[in-house]
This record gives structure tokens, C-alpha cells and sequence, in this order.
């Protein structure tokens, strides 16, 4: 809830006052902080925060959380982050259903972990934080400042060095990577941040990789009829990004390829959505969706465009690069070299996938894409995106389950041990329903006993504890 109030805000000489609005987010009583225990249910051992700087990072939030949803012992709540993108992310949250705190309040509580997507002001939270990428690795430049001093070299986003050290310190406790590369690239950067750094894998791509099986499936809910081709038009943001230099690709596409051989549907980034707003893409688009074009929800469903997509139209965004890991051709429409990170998969990428030009006809590029797919390079490819595709954490053991060793190492070495493949409907693409696949590991995780930091801080069950132990210690008899 967002509270508005009236101020009087007074000038250095005391004596003239003029009314400031200031914007007060109404904090909330839930499962965290001191009164946790209050009216919850059940004993939460540990409390993570989710903190979600838009609906992009959100997105990638999702893939990991389902590590934890099992686990009895642990309470997760999220909290949206003041960030350049903000728009949207509150309507991500509310869908959810999660419980939500104010970020005002998130950094005056303590909790046991804390799980970002992105940077800016993690320092301000009392928590360890887990970072990981909301893309394929570490690859896209920020965009150099158009200021008045001479220029400077650029870090890929992520593993800047003014995102990742506060004061003197690292921000965050641990720095999940995808591949083994982006431990020489936080070399370069940052090199004390890299005893934090660790290969996590790319949950991401798990999922993507996992839901190849049901390409037939998605392609009757995109509406791809049998004989037909469908060409996926994937876009990141910005002034370099495909639709950053042709705006009139789309409606070019739907008017030269003919309509009963070919679906198109588009890609676009969330962050063209929330900064231009809903309203606004869609009423670009509405004679492009009248001849044909589908448009993919911003917050899900791209993974299943490119498990059913024939050929990809991209740019050096994360999801073509996703798309020619898996084997889709790629034709690529725009890719400023000097915009990505020597050492990145997008970079691989842009050194095998053939360029658009716009100067010619699109059909007979297409199918030279298509005809000149190299099975092995793409291979190479999914290789640089993730160093263990398929990784799942090992189960361990509970505590005090010493009779189970002897089955642990028959229940470990079945496949599918400790995860599942979950089907779930997504909204529809120009009325047709999308079925998610996701693979979601759940292990136990086992957790060392709590310890206050500061006795200021101790939880109300600390304290209650603490009394029932004095209390029996002095009904004991004393022993002389």
C-alpha cells in the first residue's frame, strides 16, 4: 500500500515553509523480523528475500525459487528494489501471490538470505545476498555515459565493479555463474569479488533444453498449422537492438513471406513493454496482429516460441542467443560489436550466425539461413552458455538419518532423483493456451543451527526459548 502525505519542509532561515509531497510505502506485519513468530504457522528455521528489480530479473527469480518450495523449514518473501525499470513489477508480484514487503522496510529487518537478479543498493539489505545473471552470462556493455569527459573501457553489466564492491567490500556473499568464462571476466573487473564466485549452471537453459520434447505441442498452441514454418522475431532493448534499427521489420516480414507457409510471431524484451507500456506496444502492433503476428507475453512464454521456432530473427540479446543454442538457426538483424563482452556466449554467437540485409529480399535470406545451419557450431555454442547443463544440487542428507546411507546412493543415482517435470498453463498467444514446462529440483537442504549475530536482533522464538530453558533449569531440585 502506498501512502501520499503533505509536509511542510522549512528554509534555512525558519521562518517560510512550503508543502513537499513525499511518497510512504505503509509497512506490513508477516513471516520475518521479530514478531515472525507471532501468529505464523508452523517452526520457520530461515527466512530468504527475493529482491526483484524488475520484471526481466523477476522472470529469471522464478527459475531458482522452486529450489526451495518444499522445504518446511524456510519462508520466502520477496521485495521489489528501486530500480531504472520499476514498471511492472508490482503487477509481477501481486501474481504471484507472495508475500510482499516493502522495500523500506526489507532494509530495516534482518534475513537469513537474500536473492537478486540484478544489482543496486543489495549493500542496503542485512543479509547475505546470492547474485546470479537475468541473461545468458555476462555479455551486453552498458551504454557509455554521453558526458564530457574523455572515455573510459567498459565491464559487462553485472560485473562492474561499481555494482559489486560498496565501502571497501563485496557486496555479494556468492556470485552464481553459468560457465567457467565468467571467472576470467570478474577477473578482469573485479578480481576480489572472485573467491565469492562459483559454476551454478544455467537454470534457464535446464528449462529451455527440457521442453524440446513438446515442440509439437507448442506449435499447435501458437498456431502453426501442419506445413508452415514459423519464424521468431526476438528483439532486446535499446537504441542498438533490432527493433532499435528496424522498427518496420515486423509488418516487412508479414507483408514478403506468404502467410500459408509461414507464422510469425515476435519476442519482445520486458523492458520495451514496461517502459513504453502495454498499451502503447500493442497499438504499434495492431495492424501487424490483424495480418497474423503473434505477440508473447512479456513475463513468459518465449521459451516455448523457440523450442517450436524454425528460424529466429535476433539480435545480441540473451533470448536469440538461447535460441541458437539449441539449435535454431539465426539470422541476425542487428549486432553492435562494440556492445558486448569479448569473452561472452553472445559474442560466439555473433561469429557463426549469418547478417540480415535489409537492402534485399527476407525469404531467400531466411531459407539461406536455414540451408546453412552447422550443426557443430551451434554445438560449440551451447557449450560457452553453461559449464553443467542439466545440474541439479545433490539431496542431503537430514540430520540424524544415519540409517539411510546405505539408500542414499540408489536414490541419488536414478535420473530424475529429486526433481520433477511440471506442465502449467500460461496465458494464450492470440487465443491459444501455452503449456509451460519447467524442471524444478527440490533437495533437502540442511541448515547449521541459528546463531544471533547481535542479542539485539534475536528472534521472539530465541527469547521464548530461552525462558523455557531457565524455567526447567530452576524447577530442577538443586544438588548439593
Amino acid at each position: 500500500m502506498v501512502v501520499t502525505r503533505q509536509i511542510p519542509v522549512w528554509d534555512l532561515d525558519g521562518k517560510t515553509s512550503r508543502g513537499r509531497k513525499i511518497v510512504c510505502e505503509k509497512l506490513i506485519d508477516g513471516p520475518f523480523g521479530v514478531n515472525e513468530t507471532r501468529w505464523g504457522t508452523g517452526d520457520n528455521s530461515r527466512t530468504v528475500l527475493v529482491v526483484v528489480h524488475s520484471v526481466t530479473a523477476g522472470t529469471r527469480l522464478t527459475d531458482v525459487t522452486p529450489l526451495l518450495e518444499s522445504d518446511l523449514r524456510i519462508q520466502v518473501v520477496f521485495t521489489s528494489s528501486p530500480s531504472s525499470f520499476p514498471a511492472g513489477t508490482g503487477e509481477f508480484l501481486r501474481r504471484l501471490g507472495a508475500v510482499v514487503v516493502p522495500w523500506q522496510q526489507a532494509i530495516r529487518e534482518r534475513f537469513d538470505l537474500a536473492v537478486a537478479a540484478s544489482y543496486g543498493r543489495l549493500e542496503q539489505l542485512h543479509a547475505p545476498a546470492l547474485t546470479l545473471s537475468h541473461g545468458v552470462g555476462y555479455g551486453k556493455y552498458p551504454d557509455r555515459w554521453k558526458g564530457y569527459g574523455p572515455a573510459a573501457s567498459r565491464t559487462a553489466w553485472g560485473l562492474e565493479r561499481q555494482q559489486l564492491v560498496y565501502h571497501g567490500r563485496v557486496i555479494p556473499a556468492a556470485i552464481a555463474l553459468a560457465h567457467g568464462d565468467g571467472v576470467s571476466q570478474l577477473k578482469r573487473s573485479c578480481p576480489e569479488a572472485v573467491p565469492a564466485a562459483f559454476v551454478a549452471g544455467d537454470p534457464c537453459y535446464d528449462r529451455l533444453t527440457a521442453s524440446l520434447p513438446f515442440r509439437d505441442g507448442y506449435r499447435r498452441a501458437l498456431g502453426v498449422k501442419d506445413g508452415q514454418k514459423l519464424v521468431v522475431v526476438s528483439s532486446t532493448w535499446g537504441p542498438g537492438s533490432l527493433l532499435g534499427r528496424y522498427r518496420s521489420l515486423v509488418p516487412r516480414l508479414l507483408a514478403e513471406l506468404p502467410r500459408d507457409e509461414y507464422r510469425v510471431v515476435a519476442i519482445l524484451h520486458p523492458n520495451i513493454w514496461h517502459w513504453h507500456g502495454h498499451w502503447q506496444v500493442q497499438a504499434w502492433y495492431a495492424d501487424a496482429m490483424r495480418n497474423g503476428l503473434g505477440l508473447v507475453p512479456p513475463e513468459e512464454g518465449w521459451r516455448a516460441a523457440l523450442a517450436a521456432a524454425d528460424v529466429v530473427v535476433g539480435d545480441h540479446g540473451s533470448v536469440t542467443c538461447y535460441a541458437a543454442s539449441i539449435g535454431v538457426p539465426v539470422l541476425l538483424a542487428a549486432f553492435p560489436k562494440d556492445g558486448v563482452d569479448p569473452d561472452s556466449p553472445v559474442t560466439a554467437l555473433g561469429r557463426i550466425a549469418p547478417r540480415m540485409h535489409p537492402d534485399r529480399p527476407l525469404l531467400p535470406q531466411l531459407t539461406d539461413t536455414a540451408a546453412a545451419y552447422s550443426a557443430e557450431h551451434y554445438a560449440e555454442l551451447a557449450g560457452k552458455v553453461t559449464s553443467v547443463p542439466g545440474f541439479r544440487p545433490p539431496r542431503p542428507l537430514e540430520p540424524n538419518d544415519e540409517e539411510d546411507k546405505g539408500r542414499r546412493s540408489a536414490r541419488t543415482s536414478r535420473a530424475d532423483a529429486g526433481s520433477r517435470h511440471c506442465a502449467r498453463d500460461d496465458p494464450g498467444i492470440d487465443g491459444h493456451r501455452v503449456s509451460r514446462i519447467c524442471v524444478r529440483s527440490r533437495p533437502r537442504i540442511r541448515l547449521p543451527r541459528r546463531r544471533s549475530l547481535d542479542p539485539r536482533f534475536a528472534r521472539g522464538r530465541d527469547r521464548e526459548r530461552a525462558d523455557d530453558r531457565d524455567a526447567a533449569r530452576l524447577s530442577q531440585p538443586t544438588q548439593r
